[in-house]
């Protein structure tokens, strides 16, 4: 019953016409379809999508929205067409929300070859940033080993020594790359020690 009252309100919020901001509108959709799917409330879902389709929210976000409704509602096919109409309708000045939100349908439904793209245009290989996170982890999943290590070479290039991204990456290297492997470790391990030694000295 809260959380009935709690996806109500968030609906209200969405579909206020006095809201200008897109993402505040964006953020009470999501939070309204979270509410509204966790209590089966499918068609309340839905219900909320046409309401909001006239209003500031784009076609890609709310084909997004449309498939975690019907992912969650158990339309596999219909939440694949969507995702996959949510992710043709994607531009080059398209918000950079909305491409986040499709990525992560489509990662959802485990069409990460689509999602590869997406994931590229967002992440920022100069920090370890949740966009760049989740490249990495699609580079994984779709053994784009090649595309994963020159991640991996421009963040290190940045500054970046994110502890779980080198076991990764030698991991990856032991395949192609022993020797490297073997150096990238070292470097790791090295860089550590220097790090403590400098706090010591501090």
């Amino acid at each position: 019953e809260a959380r009935d009252e709690a996806g109500a309100l968030f609906a209200k919020l969405a579909t206020d016409p006095a809201e200008t901001t897109v993402a505040l509108r964006m953020q009470a959709v999501a939070a309204a379809i979270a509410n509204f799917t966790k209590n089966q409330r499918w068609e309340a879902g839905r219900s909320l999508l046409a309401a909001v389709r006239s209003s500031s929210l784009s076609a890609t976000a709310l084909d997004a929205y449309g498939a975690r409704i019907e992912l969650e509602a158990g339309d596999r096919e219909m939440a694949i067409e969507l995702a996959s109409r949510a992710r043709d309708s994607i531009e080059s000045a398209t918000d950079h929300a909305d491409v986040r939100l499709t990525a992560l349908m489509l990662a959802d439904l485990g069409m990460d070859r689509d999602a590869l793209p997406l994931w590229q245009r967002l992440a920022a290989p100069k920090h370890m940033g949740f966009d760049t996170r989740q490249l990495v982890n699609c580079t994984l999943r779709l053994r784009e080993h090649g595309v994963f290590l020159g991640i991996c070479e421009e963040l290190r290039s940045s500054g970046v020594h994110d502890r779980q991204l080198v076991l990764m990456e030698a991991g990856v290297r032991v395949d192609y790359d022993i020797e490297g492997a073997i150096k990238l470790l070292r470097d790791y391990l090295e860089l550590g020690e220097f790090s403590a030694m400098m706090r010591e000295v501090a």
